[in-house]
């Protein structure tokens, strides 16, 4: 993470000290390489950058938790959604460097 997308985030408005520090923690996991793949691919795996559409209600039950999920690491991130479409296009092109990069080993 640069200082540019450091200065991005907005900074989380918590009531609890323990909101604080995971909020803290995320943001110190985004500042590596691998944490930043881990944060990708978990925000990517919680359908944060698409829309819910499911027709089974236990399917649609699980995947508004998992968005939900997503939701919270990208407030603890200090994420706004109007950061997701970049966000989306960044994390996808850092996911397919790192199966690339896996591939070849």
């Amino acid at each position: 993470m640069t200082d540019d997308e450091e200065h991005k985030r907005r900074p989380i408005k918590s009531k609890s000290k323990r909101e604080l520090q995971l909020a803290d923690d995320w943001q110190e996991l985004a500042r590596t390489a691998s944490g930043q793949r881990i944060i990708a691919d978990l925000l990517t795996q919680c359908d944060v950058y698409t829309r819910v559409e499911e027709n089974d209600p236990i399917a649609m039950a699980r995947a508004v938790g998992a968005n939900n999920v997503g939701k919270l690491i990208a407030f603890y991130l200090g994420l706004k959604p109007s950061d997701f479409p970049q966000q989306s296009w960044e994390d996808t092109d850092l996911l397919n460097k790192m199966m690339n990069s896996h591939r070849q080993h």
